[in-house]
């Protein structure tokens, strides 16, 4: 079977030309350069992701086939050392265990001292008037949007699909050690059984955290909405018409969050975080979390002497 990838105009131009046309080095180190130029720009990325941004492009089509493609030339690319290993990220797999540590006594205390006072973070959120919570429902994705909660310390539920009954309860467990209302901010797929899924949440949350539902709960959908899919050009597949929701879901087409450039999605993430807070917040917790790092660091020393 044969696949053919798409050159854009402006790069074609570019490459040598025989009586044949291009040849096949030229054409894929070509395209593997244009996929460079994406993962630098927005990695991490998870290759479904590098997928996605190939298919608005018109470079792939959105086939297995075109995955499976993008997927072995992501790998080559790694292996040839043309792409940095970390800019292509897999939080479905995790590790279980740990590493022992090769270090004399000395090293150890001294690693400890050094330790200790970055242990000490301050919670944004100790204070807030209100708990906040992000919810995705694809596990795939934590690590591309991640880093932009954990700058907000802001808790990130990965639901992968529908939320179990344990998971939603420690998330209510959470939000009922505060007497406060709570803000839930939901990423997930355009599709019957996504938007089925964050109904879930919907429902069963307040149920499972009366305290909290008593201040009040509020629930966004952040992405994918079906706005969305046309101001940022995102590609779609047809609604699987074996779901069962498919018939009360409203459309003939469906979006995965994957779609989202990396980098559009941590915009959302940050700015969605940010009207969380009063201007200046985040700074001014943190330089009040050094102050107090540097009063543990001199009671360390003192204790050494």
């Amino acid at each position: 079977m044969s696949f053919k990838i798409k050159i854009p105009d402006e790069m074609s131009e570019r490459l040598p030309r025989g009586r044949s046309g291009f040849t096949a080095n030229h054409h894929y180190d070509t395209f593997r350069k244009m996929l460079f130029n994406i993962v630098e720009e927005q990695q991490p990325m998870t290759v479904r992701q590098v997928f996605y941004q190939a298919v608005v492009r018109d470079w792939v089509e959105k086939t297995e086939h075109g995955y499976g493609y993008i997927q072995r030339d992501l790998v080559s690319m790694r292996w040839s050392g043309m792409l940095d290993l970390d800019w292509i990220i897999d939080t479905s797999r995790t590790i279980r265990g740990s590493q022992g540590a090769n270090q004399s006594v000395d090293e150890f205390m001294n690693g400890l001292y050094e330790r200790i006072p970055l242990g000490h973070v301050r919670d944004l959120l100790a204070d807030h008037d209100f708990s906040i919570q992000v919810w995705l429902e694809k596990e795939a994705l934590a690590g591309v949007i991640h880093p932009a909660t954990s700058e907000w310390d802001v808790p990130l539920y990965c639901a992968r699909g529908y939320s179990s009954l344990s998971f939603l309860h420690e998330a209510a467990k959470d939000l009922e050690t505060k007497d406060r209302p709570a803000r839930i901010f939901h990423f997930g797929d355009y599709d019957p059984s996504g938007q089925d899924a964050i109904a879930t949440v919907q429902r069963d949350l307040p149920l499972l955290a009366p305290k909290t539902a008593s201040h009040g709960f509020e629930f966004t959908i952040v992405a994918v909405k079906p706005e969305q899919v046309a101001e940022l050009g995102l590609p779609t597949r047809p609604t699987k018409r074996t779901d069962t929701r498919a018939s009360s879901f409203g459309s003939d087409q469906s979006v995965e969050l994957d779609a989202i450039p990396p980098n559009t999605l941590r915009q959302m993430v940050n700015s969605t975080l940010r009207g969380c807070f009063k201007r200046g917040a985040r700074k001014a917790n943190e330089a009040r979390q050094e102050a107090e790092r540097e009063e543990i660091r001199q009671r360390l020393r003192r204790l050494r002497r």
